[in-house]
């Protein structure tokens, strides 16, 4: 196992030992895995498809067999990989070890490798996480628009054809045709959602890296149900509330000197952040004098594609710690420059990409700080539709190995 995944000898123990410990496993396995470690019989890659993932080792429970616990090892092992082609060939294994560790692998190679990758490669692993981590639902069927009367219809296209008017105009490589069709498509058949604005932004992303119209109207519906994003646009506006209270939350715990200031001008975060979440930060593009998409931007949807929301937040953070350490630099007072920061021309350099992504691995929000301020904001806000949000929460959370 770890010999085909080339990982540094400490490395190696140090997962084995988390293991053992862990799992509390009896004396027999370990001898089995310190064999293994110390075996210096070369491994193919073809390792993963035979049956010796299949023999069954007893651990103290008796339950485990070996392809649970080598699923086990590999998720640890992940993060000590650096071997592009390895971690590559870690997707080609069977399809019930690949829907375990895409994610892991995915965050090692788009968030913590500093590679510099074509964008046309980066955009096919976005189209895979996308699908690996859709519900594999009939999108094609799932469009329904008998529910919608005439008047709403109207309304509807009204408001998408003018801001798809004013969504990208200096970006000829966006179809202004497929982003209308695609806003009606979804905005008419989920009345619940219909169309809000922000939603033009993403969707002129998506048809910017996904030249089918019908790839981007699923990718589009991915986002909404898999990765809860409908829940932004909900009416009731309940989940959009519990975000403004995680980030003044992590605000209070990271920038202290900050939230201070804020709270002395009368900031929340309600006025700045609802523009970054609504629009998944698409306004950079729309901001940008540069056609093709800012590294930061791709920066950004490596992150959110896997961590979702907690990348979305440590995205937020990170934009907060340019704020606190540039502000004095700036001609304008802090409300503005928290509304326009996203404007600003820096955000085309690369090193902010990859400052980016070095910050994100630094900021913790652990599952238990989310259900805590759950917690939190149920008893602060008992008219809110709480349970809208328990839904979503699981979103939040990522999993735990």
């Amino acid at each position: 196992m770890f010999g085909i995944l080339n990982l540094p000898e400490e490395s190696a123990k140090n997962i084995i030992t988390e293991i053992i410990n862990k799992y509390e496993m009896n004396v027999t396995y370990i001898q089995d895995l310190l064999i293994e470690f110390n075996s210096s019989i070369p491994l193919n890659p073809d390792y993963f498809k035979t049956k010796r993932l299949k023999e069954k080792r007893k651990m103290n429970q008796g339950n485990q067999n070996s392809s649970q616990m080598n699923l086990i090892i590999i998720k640890k092992a992940i993060p000590f990989i650096f071997d592009f082609k390895i971690l590559r060939s870690l997707l080609i294994v069977s399809k019930k070890f690949q829907k375990e560790i895409t994610n892991k692998v995915m965050e090692q190679i788009l968030i913590k490798i500093p590679i510099q990758m074509p964008l046309e490669i980066k955009i096919k692993l976005w189209k895979f996480i996308l699908h690996s981590n859709s519900s594999n639902q009939d999108i094609n069927n799932s469009f329904d628009f008998s529910k919608v009367d005439k008047k709403s219809e109207e309304d509807i296209s009204g408001m998408i054809n003018k801001d798809v008017l004013r969504s990208y105009t200096h970006i000829k490589k966006i179809n202004p045709t497929i982003l209308e069709n695609v806003l009606k498509a979804y905005a008419l058949s989920n009345p619940e959602i219909g169309y809000c604005q922000g939603m033009n932004y993403i969707v002129g992303f998506l048809s910017l890296i996904f030249p089918e119209e019908e790839e981007v109207l699923k990718s589009f519906a991915i986002l909404m149900n898999d990765y809860q994003l409908k829940q932004m646009y909900n009416h009731s506006m309940s989940f959009v509330k519990f975000c403004f209270f995680i980030l003044d939350k992590l605000i209070s715990f990271y920038f202290q000197d900050f939230k201070v200031e804020l709270k002395y001008y009368n900031i929340g975060s309600s006025q700045f952040l609802s523009p970054w979440f609504l629009t998944l930060f698409c306004t950079i593009l729309q901001h940008s004098n540069d056609t093709n998409i800012p590294k930061f931007l791709q920066s950004i949807w490596d992150i959110f594609l896997i961590q979702k929301w907690k990348g979305l937040f440590k995205i937020a953070l990170y934009l907060i710690s340019l704020i606190t350490d540039e502000k004095h630099h700036f001609n304008k007072d802090l409300l503005s420059l928290m509304c326009d920061i996203l404007k600003d021309e820096k955000f085309t350099f690369p090193e902010y990409s990859e400052n980016l992504k070095v910050k994100v691995q630094l900021w913790k929000i652990t599952n238990s700080m989310l259900e805590q301020m759950f917690t939190k904001f149920k008893e602060l806000n008992p008219q809110d539709n709480v349970s809208l949000i328990q839904g979503s929460l699981n979103n939040l959370t990522e999993e735990k190995i």
